[in-house]
């Protein structure tokens, strides 16, 4: 806990940073010499970390899913890059390129929580961190490491994060969702153990082993039989002008077998979606997800 001075001073610096996001401390307030020291004083602070600073939004948030109940609430987790290369006498930053002497800055991964209209209800969880440039591109040691030592382990960081939310609110529905790199074995074999915890909504990058079966997940899924159809608009992107999108939803129920290097993991139940767009226009990339989650899917309106 803060005492109320420090509390002041960081809701001050809050919003000196936020009207001047790019300027120096000096610049950002004003030039005024309290200020600029209660900024270094507050930078100083030993409580003064992303943890610390983000409980009274962790718990705003919070309260707002537990007004909502009866309802499903989505909490999508994803990792950005903070570039601050301009900035190469400061320390403690990382490289976020593909090379270590390259670009240079942070890396955040936060989970937002949301209606599922889109209304925001904030974050959830974020995590903040700079990657060791000794140990950049040695990806062929990831395979050696347990998850826990992993960058990847932020994954299943957020949604225990989420999970402490949703067992203190039973009444809501909390499904973390990410994207392919979150196509994790472990994360999937953590949501899974618990019934009454969040459910999961990955988008499948890895073309799994299926228990029982001679095929794999992505020719199985495809295999099955179009359940119905479901139209979606996509919005305007750089090389793509905004269009209706029709999708044939195919879904099964399956049986994942873990990967080989992690074969003391069990075989996991799995529900699967499969949207293809038919008549893409000419030249265009037809929508093409595959989507592995925890929630059930007996029937096309749940797909």
């Amino acid at each position: 806990r803060f005492s109320a001075r420090v509390t002041q001073r960081v809701i001050t610096g809050a919003r000196d940073f936020y009207a001047r996001p790019q300027a120096t401390i000096p610049h950002a307030c004003n030039g005024d010499t309290a200020r600029i020291n209660g900024t270094y004083r507050l930078f100083a602070h030993e409580d003064a970390n992303i943890e610390t600073l983000l409980q009274s939004h962790y718990a705003a948030t919070e309260e707002r899913i537990g007004a909502r109940v009866g309802e499903v609430i989505l909490v999508a987790q994803d990792t950005t890059s903070v570039n601050y290369t301009q900035l190469a006498q400061t320390r403690g930053l990382g490289p976020i390129g593909t090379t270590a002497d390259g670009a240079q800055g942070l890396h955040l991964h936060s989970s937002w929580a949301m209606s599922t209209q889109g209304l925001p209800l904030g974050f959830v969880d974020a995590q903040c961190w700079a990657r060791d440039a000794k140990a950049h591109g040695k990806k062929v040691l990831r395979h050696d490491l347990p998850i826990e030592q992993k960058e990847s382990y932020r994954w299943l960081k957020a949604y225990r994060a989420l999970a402490a939310v949703q067992q203190r609110h039973p009444a809501v529905t909390l499904v973390s969702v990410a994207d392919r790199e979150a196509d994790i074995y472990e994360l999937f074999a953590e949501a899974t153990q618990d019934p009454n915890g969040p459910k999961l909504l990955v988008r499948a990058k890895h073309d799994r082993e299926i228990e029982d079966e001679t095929a794999r997940l992505f020719a199985i899924i495809a295999a099955q039989s179009i359940a119905g159809y479901l139209h979606v608009q996509l919005p305007r992107q750089k090389d793509r002008p905004a269009r209706e999108a029709k999708l044939a939803i195919r879904y099964a129920t399956l049986k994942v077998r873990p990967p080989q290097d992690k074969a003391d993991l069990p075989v996991l139940p799995i529900q699967a979606v499969y949207a293809l767009e038919e008549g893409a226009p000419k030249g265009a990339h037809p929508v093409d997800w595959r989507l592995l989650t925890t929630l059930p899917v007996h029937h096309f309106e749940q797909a």
